[in-house]
């Protein structure tokens, strides 16, 4: 399968990502889980329909245990634009005994375009293992516990259809009424990453201090009773903040939304209600929060090799970094930001394909496709972050901390894409000269040693640069590299490039002096910036099965390359799967230090 065949979904709703998880639930099943049986021995029966919280259905055929498939082509959707094929198996597991099950392969079926109606559906490799534990009864199926990547699964929920509600339709209080009546709750904060305003096809982009710290922020507000009875006959009036405030009521009766919060924290919301003769009142404490993510670095973190848009109209939400919204830079972001509503996500997409740390993020950098005299040098990377944060002063907005800046930096601070030419070009690449920035005379090896002994001092002056900025040390999270030369065994590839394009050639021994005297060093600098006290992020060992010459690749080939951008500098880069393995990494990352969406 080339890079093309397959498109990772761009979520543009929470809805979509509940239903995306009821899919995973039930592809749980499919294979056959273990669940109670009755007196009789007799197997549980799981044919009809089955509904999750949100109210999205599947249509079933099988037992639980002698295993069941997606009956009805036109039976799950997601939002009504989703459809699974009948006979859909949605996922594979190996049982562990029990009700305990490890997921190694989650397919999740998702929208291609989720604006469009009708929109087809593929699937994705969205991540694992992890082991769940499932309870099934003859009403519910349910996963109660879970450990590993894919724990956003714990408390999914299917119901059979006509058995009484789900008990999490309701919105959940996240405020206790300080006086009165009434209880008021943060339903949610609309999405700030992922939109597409302006209808072009793209993701947009912030790009401005106003943008990434607006002065006002929206949020959805549910007024009930303690016990969740909600007058919609009443007229509300409301104070923010002890003003006076004016909300727009939403087609969801007791929902009101309010555009001007001042800042995000907490918010005091007082408010009145009268029908006829009948008076309540209620107040209560909102929260609102918003991750700052940023993304800074190289090709790896722009997403080289996955345009936003790839084929014969090939578009990037900036052609000359050839930065895309599919880097599991972006995808982490997005991650978060349909991870709850009650949290949003501003995403500061700043990584460029080429960049290194001296040129890129600490000084201008013309881009992997420079526009020539036409345009000026692009700013450094960290100037740039600079601006967009330190800006919102003159704005009157306080100051925002990134709550994670990610980081992919180094390899071309090696002369990664030189080296691969050379070694595509040049046998016994590494004894060879007249490398591209090497000194005259000077061998590949030479070189590469050289630069791998300048690495540590370039990683020390970025620290400084990030420090003077105020950004904590313990919100940057760098990224090791992948290991893309090897086979599905684990072995190098032999050859690495050759077989799938006749008159290059890229040997077996250049891979291994590329994984021993290049990748494994890169490494070692990368890892040793923990003593900044960043967070370092290992690659996902998966790579190591999924290299270049593998069945099936992480990695895009010279062709696919071609293909999807037309231009070889996506070779040798993560396709959308390796990205999803980087992205799981980073996520894990995150959630140990408290950035995970949880409400």
């Amino acid at each position: 399968m080339t890079l093309g065949s397959r498109r990772l979904v761009r979520f543009s709703t929470k809805a979509g990502v509940a239903a995306g998880l009821l899919a995973v639930l039930a592809a749980g099943l499919s294979a056959g889980l273990a669940a109670p049986v009755g007196a009789t021995g007799a197997a549980t029966p799981v044919a009809g329909s089955w509904n999750d919280a949100s109210n999205h259905s599947l249509q079933l055929a099988g037992s639980l245990e002698g295993g069941f498939t997606v009956s009805a082509a036109s039976s799950w959707t997601i939002s009504k634009i989703c459809t699974v094929p009948a006979g859909t198996l949605l996922e594979r597991y190996s049982p562990l005994g029990g009700s305990k099950y490890e997921i190694r392969w989650l397919n999740v079926w998702v929208p291609m375009n989720p604006d469009a109606p009708g929109a087809k559906c593929e699937f994705v490799f969205d991540g694992g293992p992890a082991t769940v534990t499932i309870t099934a009864t003859a009403q519910s199926l349910a996963i109660t516990g879970c450990s590993g990547d894919a724990c956003a699964l714990t408390g999914t929920k299917l119901t059979r259809a006509g058995a009484p509600p789900p008990t999490t339709t309701k919105p959940a209080t996240t405020a206790t009424p300080e006086t009165g009546k009434l209880v008021i709750s943060l339903l949610g904060m609309p999405n700030r990453y992922g939109t597409d305003a302006n209808h072009d096809g793209l993701i947009d982009m912030l790009t401005t201090p106003q943008q990434v710290s607006p002065a006002e922020w929206t949020a959805k507000i549910y007024v009930h009773r303690p016990n969740s009875d909600c007058d919609a006959g009443a007229t509300y009036s409301w104070t923010i903040d002890g003003r006076a405030a004016a909300l727009e009521p939403s087609t969801t009766a007791c929902v009101y939304t309010y555009a001007h919060f001042v800042g995000l924290g907490k918010h005091k919301v007082t408010v009145a209600a009268t029908n006829g003769s009948r008076q309540e009142a209620g107040s209560g404490t909102v929260t609102l929060k918003d991750f700052l993510i940023v993304g800074l670095g190289d090709s790896n973190g722009s997403g080289e090799g996955n345009p936003d848009n790839p084929g014969a109209s090939v578009s990037w939400v900036d052609p000359r970094c050839d930065r895309s919204h599919w880097s599991y830079q972006a995808q982490t972001a997005a991650v978060l930001e349909h991870a709850s509503d009650d949290t949003s996500v501003t995403f500061v997409h700043l990584a460029c394909s080429g960049a290194s740390i001296e040129t890129g993020l600490l000084g201008s950098y013309r881009g992997i496709n420079d526009p020539g005299a036409s345009a000026a040098a692009i700013f450094p990377q960290v100037d740039q972050l600079q601006a967009l944060i330190e800006g919102a002063r003159t704005a009157g907005v306080t100051w925002r901390t990134p709550d994670a800046v990610i980081i992919s930096i180094g390899v071309n601070d090696m002369h990664f894409g030189d080296i691969v030419t050379q070694c595509v070009w040049k046998t016994a690449c590494f004894n060879s000269k007249g490398l591209r920035g090497a000194k005259p005379g000077e061998t590949v090896d030479h070189a590469l040693t050289r630069w791998l002994a300048e690495l540590p001092s370039r990683y020390k002056k970025l620290a400084t640069k990030l420090a003077a900025l105020k950004i904590p040390a313990d919100r940057i999270y760098i990224t090791q590299y992948f290991d893309s030369l090897r086979n599905e065994k684990g072995a190098i590839c032999n050859p690495l490039i050759g077989a799938d394009h006749p008159g290059w050639s890229f040997t077996k021994t250049e891979a291994e002096w590329a994984a021993t005297d290049f990748l494994v060093p890169l490494n070692k600098a990368v890892a040793a910036t923990a003593k900044y006290g960043w967070h370092v992020v290992p690659a996902p060992t998966t790579f190591r099965t999924r290299g270049y010459c593998a069945k099936p690749s992480w990695i895009v080939p010279i062709g696919s390359s071609m293909w999807n951008q037309w231009d070889l500098a996506g070779t040798m880069h993560a396709n959308l799967y390796g990205h999803q393995a980087e992205r799981l990494a980073v996520l894990a990352a995150l959630k140990r230090n408290g950035v995970d969406g949880t409400p």
